[in-house]
């Protein structure tokens, strides 16, 4: 069991430092049946501009954004619960 361990951790470990080392290996996923009950662990997502971050005018009222909050908010079973604003600060402008 140790050594499959190990030749499992340098196939993961040569996949990551080069992509011709995927060439190499056959890999075959059945996903016709569950093995162990997936849960609900992540109920967050970010919301965050490109950079500039002082041009995130230009981003969030996009029509690609905006798309992309439509697809955030449909989904079903309250999968998405927060969006979390980063760089909240830099949507603040006074006069």
């Amino acid at each position: 069991a140790a050594d499959k361990m190990l030749i499992r951790s340098f196939i993961l470990i040569a996949a990551f430092f080069s992509a011709s080392a995927l060439d190499l290996f056959d890999i075959e996923l059945n996903a016709s049946r569950a093995t162990y009950p997936l849960h609900h662990f992540w109920n967050s997502t970010g919301f965050c501009p490109p950079l500039p971050h002082e041009s995130a005018n230009e981003y969030d009222l996009s029509e690609s954004e905006l798309q992309n909050l439509i697809y955030v908010g449909s989904l079903p079973n309250q999968a998405i619960q927060q969006v979390r604003i980063h760089w909240l600060l830099d949507l603040v402008t006074s006069q």
